[in-house]
């Protein structure tokens, strides 16, 4: 999807340095053997993998340094609009968060607290990749590509209900679980208002695909 993005920044005409994108995209790539490590650590106390891990997440976490450089370069030239410009910050700020937990998680405390709050931290990190940064990305992607159109009034409401949801779900699975590892009370009615909040996506992804049947016409864009 990285690759996507930059083949459409490049059709868009913008300049961005190449040193970077392969700084990137070498850092990025050697750690993703070694980060298997990270998901093996609930299996075993070998302190060895936690430091594979953690030479992983470490490397990751510099790849994310060359990418947020990229961005500013983007930044400073991009012609997108507010939706746009949202999905792209939303994807990226999701992408950080996950980035940063997994540095958290090479270190043996934060293995044991993961692991006895399972439905809060592992749940949340989960949600946080799939949807806070791969869902969002990909509207961004098909948007630029011209396969939806997230300009019209009607998507712009389902897509606020979209992130809404993602953004209010992750907040609770993660208060939930840092209360509980606080040994503090707990929300009540936790469950109620996690199915609540996340059926705001359910009715934002309903709004966004019936509004794409509309007569308004989508400007087709190619790579």
């Amino acid at each position: 999807m990285f690759g996507l993005l930059f083949k459409i920044l490049e059709n868009q005409q913008l300049v961005i340095s190449e040193k970077l994108k392969q700084h990137f995209f070498w850092y990025l790539n050697l750690a993703c053997i070694p980060a298997y490590a990270l998901s093996v650590l609930w299996s075993t106390y070998d302190l060895l993998f936690n430091a594979i891990g953690f030479v992983a997440s470490v490397l990751q976490f510099i790849s994310l340094v060359f990418l947020i450089k990229i961005m500013l370069q983007a930044f400073s030239q991009i012609n997108y609009s507010f939706t746009s410009k949202l999905l792209l910050k939303f994807a990226l700020i999701s992408y950080t968060l996950k980035i940063l937990s997994q540095i958290l998680s090479a270190f043996p405390y934060f293995v044991e607290k993961s692991l006895a709050l399972k439905p809060f931290f592992i749940i949340g990190y989960l949600h946080l990749f799939t949807l806070g940064f791969l869902s969002v990305f990909l509207f961004l992607i098909v948007s630029q590509l011209g396969k939806i159109n997230l300009e019209k009034p009607t998507s712009k409401v389902g897509l606020i209900f979209f992130l809404s949801g993602i953004f209010i779900t992750e907040s609770l699975l993660f208060l939930q679980g840092f209360l509980f590892m606080l040994q503090v009370d707990a929300i009540k009615n936790y469950n109620f208002f996690l199915l609540i909040f996340s059926f705001l996506m359910v009715i934002g992804l309903l709004v966004i695909y019936i509004n794409q049947f509309s007569r308004q016409p989508i400007i087709k864009k190619t790579l």
